[in-house]
This record gives C-alpha cells, structure tokens and sequence, in this order.
C-alpha cells in the first residue's frame, strides 16, 4: 500500500489532505477510473469507481476512491460512509489510518467537528507521526471552540430576547390592569354623580303630572268663577 498523490486543498490557511491509492497500482476499471480522477472528472471517476467495487475488482482500492470522487463533489455525507466502512473493515493498518482521516475530513466539511476529531485521534493512534491528521485535529477543535462559543452567543440572545418579550408582556398586562381600574373608577364616580339624578323620563312624568295638577286647579278655579257669576241679590221689596 502506497500513499503517493496527496488530493489537497487550501481551506482557512490550513492545508487538508486526503490520500489515495497509488494511481499507477493495478489496471481496468480502476485505472480508467484513476485516469478520470486525475484529469478532474470526478463524476466519471465516481462511475468507474462504483463499476469496480460492483465487480469486486480489487474492492478496497476501489472503494477508497470512489469516497476521494464523492469528496471532490462536496458528496461529504457519502464519501464520510465509505470511509467509515473502509477504517472499520480493513485489517491494513496504513488503510485504516488513512481512511480515518479522510473520514475526519468529511465530516469537518459537514461541521460535525466532534466526531471529526475522533475520527483523527483513531487515525493517529495508528500513525502518531502523521502531521495531516494532528494540523486537522488542531483545526477542528478551534472550530469546536468557536461553535460552541457561538451557540452560548446565539442561547443567550433568545434568552434575552425571551426577557425583553415577558417584560414587555408584563407591561402590557400591568397597562391593562391599569386602564381597567381607571375604567371602573371612572365609572363609579359617574354613577355617584348621577345618583339622585332624575332621568329625563321621571322629569317628564314630573313636568306632565304638574302640568295636569295646574290643568285641574285651572278647571277648579274656572268653575268657581262661574258659580259666582250666577249667583242672584235679592230684591229689597
């Protein structure tokens, strides 16, 4: 097993590795497939690749690859699968060390930076030399550190933002109470004020039983007035 082409890119100035199969091992499928990789045509690459482990030629190498194809295309969720599966199964140590770390790398990509760093300390624990995984792991747990920094940002602006919304509720409810009571003060005062009132229908029952009262004592007054009239003298004979 050899690692000679180093599949890397520049990412935050840190310099991610993944590594692959030799590209001048064996020939067939896989080669075509080698040739596509390094021509970067991953999406023919990743055909030929899956062609090869369906054929069971050389299944591992062809296997590997095609996760380093999956990769290229930002397949990170298929590429990290394979790796896993590869890093589990192999009983090649330089394999399982290399195929941990690209599995780490997957899943740096994803963000899922705690299990990428385990995924590099399995690595090195099988090569402590390696300097890739150890730059990878420093990264990720930077990353993890700012992600979590970032999460206790984002939990206390909600916590704050829930503050401000209860106080705000309180407010308002306390503005209502408020309003109530003024509410009902008001209406007190009023009914005290109107208390004793005559409404205007008792006052026009009043002015019309007065009126009728005065009608009477007219009518009254009238017929006295006419009795008088109507009265004789006697004649002194």
């Amino acid at each position: 097993m050899k690692k000679l082409i180093k599949l890397s890119f520049l990412f935050a100035l840190i310099l991610f590795g993944e590594f692959s199969y030799s590209q001048n091992s064996y020939g067939g499928i896989i080669k075509k497939g080698n040739e596509a990789y390094k021509n970067k045509d991953f999406k023919k690459a990743e055909k030929l690749y899956k062609e090869s482990t369906e054929k069971k030629e050389n299944p591992e190498e062809a296997k590997f690859n095609l996760g380093d194809a999956l990769y290229k295309q930002k397949k990170y969720n298929e590429s990290a699968q394979l790796f896993k599966e590869i890093a589990e199964s192999t009983k090649d140590n330089e394999l399982k060390s290399n195929s941990w770390h690209n599995y780490g790398n997957a899943l740096l990509q994803d963000k899922k930076y705690e299990e990428s760093i385990e995924a590099y300390k399995n690595s090195l624990r099988l090569n402590p030399e390696e300097k890739k995984s150890r730059y990878n792991m420093s990264y990720a747990l930077e990353k993890l550190k700012k992600q979590k920094q970032e999460q206790k940002k984002d939990k206390q602006k909600k916590d704050d933002k829930k503050q401000n919304q209860d106080k705000k509720e309180q407010q308002q409810n306390s503005d209502k109470n408020k309003d109530n009571k003024d509410k009902d003060k008001n209406q007190e005062q009023q009914a005290q004020q109107n208390k004793g009132k005559m409404s205007k229908e008792e006052a026009e029952q009043l002015l019309s039983a007065i009126a009728n009262k005065e009608k009477e004592l007219n009518e009254k007054m009238k017929k006295k007035k006419a009795f008088a009239g109507k009265a004789q003298v006697e004649k002194d004979w």
